[in-house]
């Protein structure tokens, strides 16, 4: 008797992906805006970075445009899949602070990031 292979489990964004979609389906007309990334995050109980890249995975299936850091698209195994909209005007520079418990300045990889911003 053959068997199918098993499938790989649904990773987070993936789930969150296909709640997306099925919340954009119920409710949502063209052009409707989704709620923040902060309230995603909170609504499906993940992290922002989980959100960021659901609707990277959304965008990338062609359903609408999203706005993520261009680092999420770099480090996605989806940025082949997507392109940056050039947009005016352009974003201006901004300052990002950064901060962190002390505690977690024992983790090397902090240590390291948190070093090289001299």
């Amino acid at each position: 008797m053959l068997h199918d292979p098993p499938s790989k489990p649904e990773r987070s964004f993936e789930i969150v992906a296909r709640r997306i979609a099925a919340m954009i389906q119920a409710s949502y007309r063209i052009g409707q805006r989704l709620p923040a990334e902060r309230d995603l995050a909170k609504t499906f109980g993940v992290s922002r970075p989980t959100v960021r890249e659901a609707i990277l995975s959304l965008v990338s299936l062609g359903c609408g445009v999203g706005i993520v850091p261009r680092i999420v698209v770099d480090k996605s195994p989806l940025r082949a899949e997507v392109r940056p909209l050039e947009v005016e005007p352009k974003i201006g520079e901004f300052h990002v602070g950064v901060c962190t418990p002390r505690r977690r300045l024992k983790s090397p990889i902090v240590r390291a990031f948190w070093d090289s911003l001299g």
